[in-house]
């Protein structure tokens, strides 16, 4: 017996062996590559995706505690305005009942505006109310607080308040300094509110900066357009603002996400252009503060936002510690998984090279050794002294192994396994020759695919075929047929690979690729169909309000609307099998959908065919009512259609039964319990044995060209699955099929339907209404306007954004489509939200796989419509995100 030592000394079996390892290796390396390649840019795009969806979280928290502390300095303005003499006492006493709800907020002050000649009744004053060392300061060259010196108008620190932190600051002009006279000077002209550029406050005592917010006050009855104005200023009331506590305080409730947060006053020169950097607290290490452009030049989020008058700009980056937190590891996964594959195949195909090689060299190996043996004994006791020999190595195979002769095909030797997989004796298989197991060949053919052997040109031809047993069922196999010379008596030698399983696998592969094909294309016709049928269903409902009731065309209209209402249904169908879209779920009856069905088969069958029904059961299932009627139908239309020429008898029949251990065991999809069973019998032709298997194959039909597309079955065993359920069938040539449905029953009772028509809600409000298609924004234009809002249309969403941002409050509310050029509606939404964060937006669509609930959520829009959508439900969801903005108000 030959090893494979003695194999690898054969060049030719080694080249073929090395380079068929050396080919799965390759392909197994690029496809590896590929695979990663793909799934890392897909986790980087996830994470850009969540990185963006933080930051905007921050920064709406971040200008939202800004504006908060705006509106407190509008209060204590409120609170001067209305009053003619504010007291150090009232002024302390609403101070302090407003300051603990904002954290950023050091200080508050009033700022009298004072002239030269009652500065000695303002400082005699002060000290009266008990502030022993009050004067009027300023700041020197080497930043000391000094006495101030002489000009005709200060703006000084009278009131503050906390009093005893800020003492430092009592009596300081704040108009000393150019920094806050600039502010001073643009709050007195504007007569609104103004704030600094960042400065060191004078009572700092950590390492931030600040602003003061300055908010002009002016006698009371003075009007703000009146030219003369600056004879009736009284002085500021001010808002010393610590910006980092401002951010902390905002950013408080937040998980640490891992978020650098950089803030820049656009408004300031260069140099003076940084207000704080916020370093992540899961930071690895401390993290310094970068230049704006080197922060641009990475990955980061960047907003612009008005702050009293000025320019503020929020950028965020990644921490050092931002990509290793919640490290996403499918690509190596996937790399490491599919080399493992490789490797493993590459091992196995060299392992089986191997295998035929030795096979291979025992059968030249024996027929050499039975050569020699030829020459010692008769033509008789050669022959029966070869079988024994060949018997020994043969019989041993897991492989089919035929030895036949090369003059006149007889067999000489069978093994075993290919007795077993026939069904022949050896004594029937000796009368027997390859073209009796091989239905697909003739002589002729079989000499033209032997001839290379025959003349040298080829050592081994490889093939496949089908072999057929002896009950007439076939099964694929693959021949590696040899010619070995044996003496006078050439032979040719088979070994057979039976390739069922194989087969099998690629075609389960071929179904599920058929499946996705269903679903891509399922989802690419929905949006536009669902665009069609919005138009369609539209302007129905525009055209039966103007018809009169119970006449012909109110009828006919009517009829259009339940018929565009079934297409849309028709489309959830189609998503729901390709996993593209989920159906509702819900405690229904069967008994009622099977009697509108069979009311709805009897006028659709032919007279020939009988419909007998036995509907006992009222027991509930958790299902979709749709699906329940599309399974009633399939079955009972592929029973008429078996039964369509001779006629017959169509039975349905519904019962409650108790699965047990015994029935399950064959059936591991089910679980023991009770069920819900319905059954559909037809007395037609029956189904033949040898396609049982794959009738609840997709696209599987027996049917002509046109007569079935081949899913009815496949989709009807698809929902009873998804249900936990499944299909069981059973057929006899001539006497018909069953098919037995089993549904688990619920215990509960079933939604009772209202049919009450509600009050269609009406509205005043202004709409933006944006679809890029014609057809549907006069559609919308019309439905809203009767129900009485006012409604501007746009056919593009660039210029949709650009008449809003012209003027964001003309608008209470915005309908756009998601699927538009330039823009999609997703985009539009956010950037519009960024102009008017409390505006409601609606989205809109026919399918698409880029938006969900909890995406739509997280980008600030209110809520999806999908189309098409009645007027009935428009109007409620209008009416709803309308009504709700008035209450968050």
């Amino acid at each position: 017996m030959q090893h494979a030592n003695d194999i690898e000394k054969d060049p030719a079996i080694a080249r073929r062996r090395h380079a068929t390892v050396i080919a799965v290796i390759g392909v197994g390396l690029l496809v590896s590559v590929l695979l990663y390649v793909i799934i890392n840019e897909w986790e980087q795009k996830n994470r850009r995706v969540e990185f963006e969806s933080r930051a905007i979280s921050y920064a709406n928290a971040v200008q939202k505690s800004l504006n908060g502390n705006v509106e407190a300095l509008k209060f204590l303005g409120d609170f001067f305005n209305n009053s003619n003499q504010v007291t150090r006492q009232e002024f302390s006493g609403f101070v302090k009942s407003v300051l603990p709800r904002y954290p950023g907020i050091q200080a508050f002050s009033w700022n009298p505006l004072v002239m030269d000649v009652e500065r000695a009744d303002y400082e005699s004053q002060a000290r009266k109310d008990g502030l022993e060392d009050f004067e009027f300061t300023e700041r020197s060259a080497d930043n000391r607080l000094i006495k101030a010196g002489r000009r005709e108008e200060y703006v000084v620190v009278y009131y503050i308040d906390p009093l005893e932190a800020n003492r430092p600051a009592l009596g300081f002009d704040i108009a000393s300094n150019p920094t806050r006279l600039k502010a001073i000077t643009q709050g007195f002209n504007t007569g609104k509110l103004s704030a600094t550029e960042r400065i060191t406050l004078v009572q700092e005592t950590g390492n931030q900066f600040g602003i003061l917010l300055l908010l002009p006050i002016y006698k009371q009855n003075t009007r703000m357009d009146s030219p003369d104005k600056s004879k009736y200023r009284k002085g500021f009331v001010v808002e010393v603002l610590r910006i980092g506590d401002a951010i902390e305080a905002a950013l408080q409730g937040f998980p640490d996400q891992g978020i650098n947060l950089h803030l820049y006053d656009l408004s300031a020169d260069k140099e003076s252009r940084f207000l704080f950097y916020r370093q992540s607290p899961s930071s690895m290490k401390t993290e310094l503060s970068m230049p704006e452009e080197t922060i641009a030049q990475r990955l980061h989020w960047a907003t612009t936002f008005d702050f009293a008058g000025r320019q503020w700009k929020i950028m965020f980056s990644p921490s050092s510690s931002y990509f290793n937190t919640g490290h996403r590891w499918h690509a190596w996964i996937v790399l490491t998984s599919s080399l493992l594959l490789t490797f493993m195949l590459a091992f196995y195909l060299f392992k089986r090279t191997i295998y035929i090689a030795e096979i291979e060299k025992k059968i030249r190996q024996e027929l050499r050794t039975n050569q020699k043996l030829a020459r010692e004994i008769s033509e008789r006791e050669l022959a029966e002294e070869k079988a024994i020999r060949f018997g020994h190595i043969l019989e041993r195979s897991l492989n089919e192994i035929y030895v036949f002769s090369a003059e006149t095909l007889q067999f000489i030797q069978v093994n075993k396994g290919a007795r077993r997989n026939l069904g022949y004796s050896m004594e029937e298989l000796q009368r027997l020759t390859p073209l009796d197991i091989k239905p697909e060949f003739t002589l002729d053919s079989f000499h033209r695919l032997v001839a290379p052997l025959r003349t040298g040109e080829k050592d081994v031809v490889i093939f496949k075929t089908v072999h057929r047993r002896k009950d007439g069922s076939l099964y694929p196999v693959e021949v590696h047929l040899q010619l070995v010379a044996f003496e006078t008596m050439p032979v040719f030698v088979a070994i057979i690979i039976d390739v069922t399983e194989k087969l099998r696998m690629e075609e389960r592969l071929r179904q599920a690729q058929k499946i996705e094909a269903v679903g891509t294309l399922a989802g690419g016709i929905a949006h536009d169909f669902n665009n069609i049928l919005s138009v369609i269903m539209g302007y129905t409902e525009l055209s039966i309000h103007d018809a009169e009731k119970g006449s012909a065309l109110h009828n006919n209209l009517q009829e259009i609307l339940q018929a565009g209402g079934r297409a849309g249904a028709l489309i959830k169908q189609i998503l729901a099998f390709s996993r593209q879209a989920e159906n509702e779920r819900r405690p229904i009856r069967v008994r009622p959908i099977c009697e509108e069905a069979l009311q709805f088969l009897r006028s659709s069958l032919p007279a020939t065919i009988e419909i007998r029904q036995d509907l006992q059961s009222d027991s509930m299932v958790m299902a979709d009512s749709t699906q329940i009627h599309q399974v009633i139908m399939n079955l009972c239309t592929n029973a008429g259609h078996a039964m369509r020429e001779k006629g017959g008898v169509l039975g349905i029949k519904l019962t409650d039964a108790t699965l047990g251990a015994d029935f399950v065991v064959d059936h591991p999809e089910l679980k023991p319990g009770r069920y819900l069973e319905l059954t559909v019998s037809d007395t037609g032709q029956g189904i033949p044995e040898h396609i049982m298997d794959r009738i609840f194959n997709p696209f599987f039909t027996t049917k002509k060209t046109g007569e079935g597309t081949g899913m009815g079955l496949s989709v009807a065993l698809g929902i009873a699955s998804s249900y936990e359920g499944t299909i069981v069938a059973t057929s006899e040539a001539g006497k018909g099929s069953t098919f037995t449905v089993y549904l688990p029953v619920i215990e509960t009772e079933a939604e009772t339907e209202v049919d009450a028509k509600e009050p269609v809600p009406t509205g005043t409000e202004r709409i933006l209404f944006v679809d890029d298609e014609t057809a549907l924004a006069n559609i919308g234009e019309q439905i809203l306007s009767s129900l009485g809002y006012r409604v501007t249309t746009r056919t593009s969403s660039s210029e949709a954004l650009e008449l809003f941002g012209a003027d964001p409050d003309r608008f209470d509310l915005v309908i756009t489509d998601m699927t538009m050029p330039n823009m999609a509606g997703d985009e539009l939404s956010v950037e519009l939200v960024k102009i008017k964060p409390e505006l409601p937006v609606i989205l809109c669509t026919g399918y698409s796989s880029k938006i969900s609930d909890e995406k739509a959520k997280r980008l600030g829009i209110k809520a999806l419509a999908y189309k098409p959508i009645s007027k009935q439900s428009l109007a409620k969801m209008v009416r709803e995100i309308l009504d709700e903005g008035k209450i968050d108000k």
